[in-house]
């Protein structure tokens, strides 16, 4: 008899009507098209055992060696993730400030921006980051360094920017790691001015903007700090942006106010090559009002608002799109931090600004508070049960863990809402 196998725990069905089936494994990213004699020996291959499929079958992940433990794989590759000497993502708040006065806004806000001793400080963390990169063992690809601007809204202390950027290059040049660019911002100072400070920055930036629907919405519920419309001039700087060296990703919150006009916030960029328009959830926070929290969409009613985007056409939903893996959250990466403008360490960018939530403080090591850091490195996603019990937990890796480590909540990745219909889909086909 041959080699003895089981089925993959991670494998998603979708019948034909023909009695095949179209199947997709999250954990070794593919999908695969069986006739009805295929999904037969699939079905009862611990008692038939696979015959002459067992190649196709194992490459394809469906099935796997009776004695392995895919569990347990997945929980040690989440805990080699957090040691992964050949990244580090280094969020930095240049301010806690912003322009803006959104209602349903998390963040604390506070006036300043980051002195010259801080970002001193900080370049003095980055090079401490970049020194213990390494390229990935058996890898040819050079070590990347991360380095994320944001706030409050980080385009109000563009010096500071300038100067924290041009030393990561320096450092990253210096050690021959790559250096990743990326900015969240409200777009609203985004002009060509400052578009052109960040070009001559880095070759390449990621950027996130944020809009809340069509123009009228938007402006009802991202406005000025004073008062005053937003819309028409994050518009114009994206649209004047160098498609070669930024690419957006344009956020559409979400809540149960704005949803029927999610898709008239960005159909001036349907021909943009270079703006990738998604939708995301308004989710409850402490820090909203009662009133505020009523228009938010809990985690018990994700699968219906993915479903509602999805009808609408509001979701990308290919199958292979929905099995590509993200990267473990940077919170529960040893080398990654978020750092405030007062030099405040943190491992998740939603409590920054919350001193009590700090791990440390550059150049002050009585403010140390390792259990802030330890928290989150000591999570595992394969550790928690309804983690453990579901079939997407390689392509989501367990969602937010603040959400886990805070509240008991997964915030579950759209793919578990929306996969299953796209394989039936598949199916009928």
């Amino acid at each position: 008899m041959d080699a003895s196998y089981k089925p993959s725990r991670f494998n998603i069905f979708a019948k034909t009507s023909s009695g095949g089936a179209v199947v997709a494994n999250t954990l070794s990213q593919s999908a695969s098209v069986l006739e009805k004699d295929e999904a037969e020996i699939l079905s009862n291959i611990e008692t038939t055992g696979a015959g002459s499929m067992a190649e196709e079958l194992e490459a394809a992940g469906l099935i796997v060696s009776s004695d392995i433990d895919e569990l347990y794989l997945v929980r040690k590759g989440l805990d080699c993730a957090k040691r992964d000497p050949s990244r580090a993502t280094v969020t930095v708040l240049t301010t806690l400030d912003c322009n803006f006065s959104c209602p349903y806004c998390f963040q604390e806000r506070s006036r300043g921006l980051m002195e010259t001793r801080v970002q001193n400080l900080v370049i003095q963390h980055l090079s401490e980051v970049v020194a213990q990169l390494r390229p990935k063992e058996g890898h040819e690809e050079p070590p990347e360094l991360g380095l994320c601007f944001t706030g409050g809204e980080p385009l109000l202390a563009p010096a500071a920017i300038r100067r924290i950027a041009l030393a990561a290059r320096e450092l990253c040049e210096a050690c021959g790691a790559r250096l990743r660019t990326s900015m969240i911002t409200n777009g609203y100072l985004l002009n060509p001015e400052m578009a052109s400070l960040l070009e001559a920055l880095s070759p390449s930036w990621n950027i996130q903007v944020t809009l809340d629907g069509p123009r009228e919405t938007h402006d009802a519920r991202r406005f000025l700090r004073g008062g005053g419309a937003t819309y028409d001039r994050i518009v114009k700087n994206v649209l004047a942006l160098n498609p070669d060296v930024f690419t957006v990703k344009l956020r559409v919150n979400v809540d149960k106010t704005n949803a029927g006009a999610a898709r008239e916030a960005f159909s001036w960029a349907d021909k943009l090559v270079n703006v990738v328009p998604y939708v995301a959830p308004v989710t409850i926070e402490e820090t909203q009002s009662a009133e505020i929290k009523c228009t938010c969409y809990p985690p018990s009613e994700w699968e219906s608002f993915y479903q509602h985007m999805r009808s609408r056409g509001l979701v990308s939903t290919t199958i292979e799109g929905m099995l590509r893996r993200g990267s473990v959250c940077s919170a529960l990466h040893g080398l990654s931090c978020c750092i405030d403008p007062e030099g405040y360490l943190y491992k998740c960018f939603d409590k920054c600004g919350q001193r009590e939530w700090a791990y440390a403080k550059l150049g002050d090591p009585r403010a140390a508070n390792p259990i802030r850091s330890q928290m989150f490195l000591d999570r595992n996603a394969a550790c928690e049960q309804e983690c453990r019990d579901c079939k997407y937990l390689p392509q989501c890796l367990g969602g937010c863990p603040l959400a886990w480590l805070e509240r008991k909540v997964h915030y579950c990745a759209p793919a578990k809402y929306l996969l299953q219909g796209e394989l039936e889909g598949a199916a009928l086909d």
